[in-house]
């Protein structure tokens, strides 16, 4: 047992620990050993306690600990503790503004400027279409507006992508393309789209897709009408699709454009040449509005 002897107040107590030995004085040491050995005991316990209600959370088994609270709420904990544990770790990005401002000047490209002094992020995919090159793609916030410049690097050439019809057209010119099966083909085509685009445009898939406006408390007339919309639209829109046809692939795709929603099909030979034809499903709806740069 461990006895505490009296001293002097100018003293610091010791500590006497009896046994079958004789005596031995241990000193102050040994009370502050007990007391954080006590601290780290305590401490593990908490996060034992913890660790086993998480544990109960992520085994979907929370209203069995839980069952004095509402089950909504154990429901919520459930779900929210399931998705904290299975959230990945947040990417950094694969290239950075100075470095693709860099890589522009070496490429001897007017865009190196605008990058460099703007700043922004850098989206780096990469396209099994692109025949081993990448695709970059900077998000420029500037002082009034938004800018967007796109690049296809392949090998060491930085290849500008712009937009509109000249700019797709150069696209099949500039870029060394490989499409060599129907889901290459689609994937081809809805980057050909949205990267080419003049205008504002939303590839979709469903109605749930369309952009519509989110009309004000006061705007019934305009729920009324975004309403009967939805329901038109179900039925008319149609996921993507592609198939191949003899020596090409034939890809489907619907999207918003501007305001208007329209039906693509696309023929892509496998060097990604592509024949396009559109047709306009409806006209003029109430979707928000957006700037293409």
């Amino acid at each position: 047992m461990i006895e505490k002897r009296a001293t002097p107040s100018h003293d610091v107590p010791r500590l006497t620990v009896a046994g079958d030995d004789p005596k031995l004085e241990r000193g102050p040491m040994i009370d502050i050993c007990h007391r954080a050995r006590a601290r780290t005991l305590r401490r593990a316990a908490e996060i034992a306690l913890v660790s086993s209600f998480a544990v109960i959370a992520f085994r979907d088994v929370a209203f069995a600990a839980c069952q004095t609270l509402d089950p909504a709420d154990v429901q919520r904990f459930t779900k929210l503790a399931t998705a904290a544990a299975a959230a990945p770790a947040p990417s950094t990005p694969a290239m950075t503004t100075k470095e693709l401002a860099d890589a522009l000047r070496k490429a001897r490209l007017p865009q190196a400027d605008l990058v460099a002094a703007t700043p922004g992020t850098v989206q780096v995919s990469s396209f099994d279409f692109l025949n081993g090159g990448t695709y970059l793609k900077a998000t420029l916030d500037g002082p009034w507006h938004t800018d967007v410049v796109q690049f296809v690097r392949q090998g060491d050439r930085l290849i500008p992508i712009r937009r509109g019809r000249a700019g797709r057209e150069r696209v099949t010119s500039d870029v060394q393309l490989s499409v060599r099966s129907a889901d290459s083909a689609q994937r081809y085509v809805q980057w050909l789209l949205d990267a080419t685009s003049d205008q504002a445009l939303w590839l979709v898939a469903s109605v749930d897709d369309v952009p519509f406006k989110q009309p004000s408390r006061t705007e019934a007339d305009l729920k009324a009408q975004i309403a009967t919309l939805r329901q038109s639209l179900e039925s008319q829109i149609e996921p993507p699709r592609a198939e191949e046809s003899g020596t090409v692939f034939v890809v489907h795709q619907d999207a918003v454009v501007g305001r208007d929603l329209v039906r693509y099909t696309i023929k892509v030979s496998r060097l990604g040449l592509p024949t396009i034809e559109s047709t306009t499903i409806a006209h003029e709806l109430p979707v928000v509005y957006a700037i293409v740069d």
